[in-house]
């Protein structure tokens, strides 16, 4: 077998593969061997079948496949040994005069080399590396977020930390009468403003500036907004929040609407 690497330009290249008989000869005769031994045809006996009879049914697939799998796998070796960076996968050339009737083959194939290209950082600033490690307590704070998330909820005659509650806030001018559930953990020691809205709402959005302004003065000050949302599309929430410069991160909405429960 000869691989050989031609350049066309500094992306692109082929490898042109040349198989012979010696190649791929002994596995074929190993294989018809196998194929004889095990061979159940009427009027010989397992494994007397003539060797003629059985080259003439598989010699010729059982060569093409041991080709093509010498083929595949020289090609990624011939790659990984000489370290040829490429992008994507090789590109068989079609040859039209090709014929399995042959002993000997020859095969093309196009390569797309990735591009040499280097990055001077040495007048830039350097970047910190943080190595972060799982430990015990990050697993269990991780742990507990998902029993929070995802848990059963259940009512409790006292409330301690890191309960869940759960009230119904009403807007009578608004007619707003919903329930949401609120993490006090995550609010615990701050002054809240539990604020309803939606991206239909007209006067709501009129009044987000206010809102804005209020939260970028205290925010400081352990005060936050807790938004609400009674929208019903995703999209048109989320572009709300980010064109109102709603800042805050706590935004809850279940896109159900006034059919919230």
């Amino acid at each position: 077998m000869n691989i050989t690497k031609e350049n066309i330009d500094a992306l692109n290249a082929v490898i042109k593969v040349a198989i012979v008989a010696d190649d791929y000869r002994a596995k074929v005769d190993q294989m018809l061997s196998d194929y004889r031994k095990k061979a159940d045809i009427p009027g010989f006996r397992k494994g007397h079948v003539p060797m003629g009879m059985i080259k003439k049914q598989y010699e010729k697939s059982i060569m093409i496949d041991e080709v093509n799998k010498l083929l595949q796998d020289s090609l990624n070796k011939f790659l990984t040994e000489e370290k040829i960076d490429i992008l994507g996968n090789p590109i068989p050339k079609i040859e039209k005069d090709f014929s399995w009737d042959s002993e000997t083959f020859s095969f093309e194939f196009e390569l797309g080399l990735a591009p040499q290209f280097e990055v001077d950082l040495t007048s830039k600033k350097k970047v910190t590396q943080y190595v972060i490690s799982a430990d015990d307590a990050l697993i269990d704070k991780e742990v507990e977020n998902l029993q929070s998330r995802y848990g059963k909820m259940s009512a409790v005659d006292v409330i301690k930390d890191k309960t869940n509650v759960t009230g119904t806030f009403v807007n009578e001018e608004q007619q707003i009468e919903n329930k949401s559930t609120i993490n006090l953990s995550d609010l615990k020691g701050k002054y809240v403003l539990v604020d309803f809205w939606a991206s239909w709402c007209g006067p709501c959005r009129r009044e987000n500036p206010n809102v804005v302004k209020l939260y970028k003065e205290y925010r400081k000050k352990n005060f936050t907004v807790y938004s609400v949302s009674l929208d019903e599309d995703d999209t048109k929430w989320k572009q709300a929040i980010k064109m109102d410069n709603l800042i805050w991160p706590n935004h809850v909405s279940d896109l159900k609407g006034w059919k919230s429960p």
